[in-house]
């Protein structure tokens, strides 16, 4: 069977004016202007009358209401892909619009949906996925690597990190895959470019919408592409990976008090960075040379992670349980890059306890008291997060998503797994020593911010030190076993044919919740 793919690129610019951006969780990091247009990226591609869909968008994360928008989306336009095969991904850029998620926690940030958001966002991943669609063509895939290196990755928790037995000597991997699609005479017509890092170069105190280095990146690969004789339309995808960890702020600016990239200031630092994604991509895709000749596949499910079981062999010998979605307190404190409201020093967490997380806010669904044992709606304190949850509807829902998507999607000898948090460095490397023998593939991507987001998902290790990440990690210790779990058994569902969605639905709200949760511009901040 002939294998075909097609790309296309979107402009997905907007921001509701007034409106917080969603990333550093700052009321005052308020868009002024558009330091560069965001986009949707989309590559499709299609073997035997069944097409797969991957996209990378220039946002913080992919809601669980976004997905459900898009997927709805393209059956009423009758685009022939089913839900399981669309894989829908973020750059996690952190100056980006807010108001597209029906979780609450969210709202918080920004004091509000906006219609304005939601709608242009699923119209142009829609867009997206449909022009790629219909510029099918016959084509070729090969998957190549090299090395990023220098002063563009740090490892923001290392203390956490070193308590992994297989930790890395820096906690950086610094591997960048680029998967190459050609058309039939050779021409690129096309990249996906898959790097670990958080696209944190932009602070909370540059007021402009910007894709950070990721959108930066993919900018001047398509530039160079085009130039160096490939599709006048190449498009090129920069995704995320496994970067939890990982952050781009490599020296402590003492004049801002946070950690920021390696040249002058934000927006040369991220140029640095998409600079060095660019080299590494240019390199592994002219020397791309696994073919990737198919069969291809895709599975996904939504699986409710609440007080989940998790077998013993994904549970260090013994068999557990995943608790109730909680943040930890020492999430208030945030990192280096991005200090938390109760600053940069470690907080406590409980010595000795199977699960040393202090519970800081409750965030699953029917939770009656959630802050600090207090419910916000009656608490008598006069902020705008309070006020604004106080008029809210829908908030028994879950306010962070617990029922979520995992999915797997099968190129022939490579794959992609994708989750719905922030993997960290080791947790991607577990991952993949663990799935590919299961999924048979010679190389697999653990592609984090995918279809949903639900914070971070650290090793048993980090989440026994309870830093941000840890403390972000909703199920507790055995969070990463039942992921593990649950993408292992997607496996047996790669039979060849796309199969139904199986799980509970996906976090969404009423017309009327999210009127009462309506973005009202608050003035000057």
């Amino acid at each position: 069977m002939t294998l075909r793919a097609g790309l296309a690129k979107v402009d997905v610019t907007v921001f509701e004016p007034g409106m917080a951006m969603l990333g550093w969780g700052r009321p005052d990091h308020v868009p002024e202007r558009v330091a560069h247009p965001l986009h949707a990226r989309a590559l499709v591609i299609e073997e035997g009358g069944r097409a797969l869909a991957h996209v990378v968008v220039d946002l913080c994360f992919v809601s669980t209401s976004l997905r459900v928008g898009v997927l709805a989306e393209l059956a009423r336009r009758g685009v022939p892909i089913a839900p399981s095969d669309v894989m829908l991904t973020a750059t996690h850029t952190h100056a980006g619009p807010n108001g597209y998620s029906h979780a609450f926690f969210y709202d918080l940030g920004s004091l509000g949906f906006s219609r304005l958001v939601y709608e242009t966002l699923v119209d142009g991943i829609s867009d997206a996925i449909a022009e790629a669609h219909a510029r099918l063509e016959p084509a070729r895939l090969r998957l190549g690597a090299a090395s990023v290196d220098g002063d563009v990755a740090r490892n923001r928790s290392l203390d956490a990190h070193r308590q992994n037995r297989d930790a890395l000597a820096d906690g950086v991997d610094r591997e960048l895959l680029a998967l190459r699609v050609d058309d039939r005479a050779g021409r690129g017509l096309g990249v996906l470019s898959l790097f670990a890092l958080h696209a944190t170069s932009i602070h909370g105190d540059v007021r402009a919408l910007h894709p950070d280095h990721k959108g930066l990146a993919a900018e001047a690969f398509e530039g160079w592409a085009r130039g160096a004789g490939h599709a006048p339309h190449f498009v090129a995808l920069f995704g995320q990976g496994a970067a939890g960890d990982v952050s781009p702020n490599v020296r402590f600016d003492a004049s801002r008090g946070v950690m920021v990239g390696a040249r002058g200031d934000d927006e040369a630092s991220a140029r640095h960075v998409a600079d060095a994604q660019v080299d590494a991509t240019r390199r592994a895709f002219e020397g791309a040379s696994l073919e990737l000749t198919g069969p291809i596949d895709a599975a996904a499910r939504h699986v409710d992670f609440e007080e989940r079981f998790v077998p013993p062999s994904f549970a260090g010998g013994v068999p557990a349980r995943t608790t109730r979605a909680r943040l930890g307190l020492a999430m208030a404190a945030g990192t280096a890059e991005g200090p938390g409201p109760l600053g940069r020093s470690p907080l406590p967490r409980r010595w000795g306890a199977r699960d040393p997380k202090i519970t800081l806010l409750e965030v699953g669904p029917d939770v009656r008291r959630r802050l600090l044992g207090v419910d916000p709606r009656r608490a008598p304190i006069p902020h705008a997060a309070f006020e604004h949850a106080r008029r809210a509807g829908g908030l028994d829902r879950a306010w962070i998503p617990t029922v979520l998507p995992v999915q797997v999607m099968r190129l022939g000898r490579f794959a992609l797994a994708a989750l719905p948090n922030e993997p960290t460095t080791t947790v991607g490397h577990r991952l993949r020593a663990r799935l590919e023998p299961l999924l048979g593939v010679d190389r697999l991507h653990v592609q984090g911010y995918a279809n949903a987001y639900a914070g971070y998902l650290t090793t048993p290790e980090e989440y026994a030190r309870q830093r941000y990440e840890g403390a972000y990690t909703l199920f507790g210790p055995h969070t990463l076993g039942a992921f593990e779990h649950a993408l292992g058994e997607l496996g047996d569902e790669l039979c060849g044919e796309p199969r139904a969605v199986s799980g509970p639905p996906l976090l969404t709200c009423t017309e009327a919740e999210l009127a009462s949760r309506a973005f009202s511009d608050p003035g000057p901040a």
